[in-house]
């Protein structure tokens, strides 16, 4: 099997839909058959392929976003070949020559980690609008992980991110929908003296962006500190309420 064929038979996989139909042993003894048959070939397909696709977590989320230089980037990708891409950084774009090192999917969204001037850098494919594929080759860094590389990068770039506190009441239904937010970082949580609710403790990058993801919860969310969020919440829910006359 060729790298394509045993691309189209491991990307797709989804941990969360394996265990749920109880095949992920199954799986892992389907993968480990193919990973011996590609390491009979002089390089192993399996092997180039996990260094240059990585699946960040379980599931498949649409993001509503286009890639119309994905397919360019995965040929440069193969070839290891250096592109000439065009990005969109707010509504200035530049222009770069880069190695592309791998590409990352982490909630339907697709991410290229490429070298460019002897860095490292992660670039948002769907920000892309042009990629020219160059006749000029690069080599693989021998001491590159993608998935070691994608974990530091991503851990860093969360350290950087500003936090800001929140205790919270949430309830039980709600609290799913909570920690499917990509911008909160649930701390603590335990039962609430009221039924039904759920005492939490949570981070969130801005006050900005906790009102309006409280907000957006509706009815199964209550902040209760820090007193000034609890008081733009309260204003914004009243600021809505008099729309209707209340």
């Amino acid at each position: 099997m060729n790298t394509k064929e045993i691309a189209a038979l491991l990307v797709p996989a989804d941990p969360a839909i394996l265990h749920a139909l109880g095949i992920q042993e199954e799986f892992s003894s389907a993968a480990r058959k193919l990973q011996a048959a590609a390491t009979r070939q002089p390089v192993s397909a399996f092997s180039f392929l996990s260094q240059r696709i990585h699946i960040d977590g379980a599931g498949w989320h649409p993001s509503g976003e286009t890639y119309p230089c994905l397919a360019a980037l995965q040929g440069a990708l193969w070839e290891n070949r250096k592109v000439s891409i065009t990005y969109l950084r707010g509504e200035d774009t530049t222009e770069r020559l880069v190695a592309p090192l791998g590409l990352v999917v982490k909630r339907g969204v697709w991410y290229l980690v490429a070298g460019h001037d002897g860095e490292m850098r992660t670039y948002r494919v769907s920000r892309i609008t042009e990629a020219k594929v160059t006749a000029e080759s690069f080599e693989q860094p021998e001491d590159f992980v993608l998935s070691e590389y994608w974990e530091t990068s991503t851990a860093a770039f969360k350290s950087a991110l500003p936090r800001y506190p929140a205790s919270l009441l949430v309830r039980n239904h709600t609290m799913k929908e909570l920690q499917r937010e990509r911008y909160v970082a649930l701390l603590h949580q335990e039962p609430s003296e009221a039924p039904g609710w759920i005492r939490a403790e949570a981070e969130f990058n801005t006050p900005e962006s906790a009102r309006r993801i409280i907000l957006s919860l509706g009815q199964g969310i209550k902040v209760t500190a820090p007193p000034e969020l609890v008081d733009t919440v309260a204003s914004a829910l009243r600021e809505a309420a008099a729309l209707y006359d209340f």
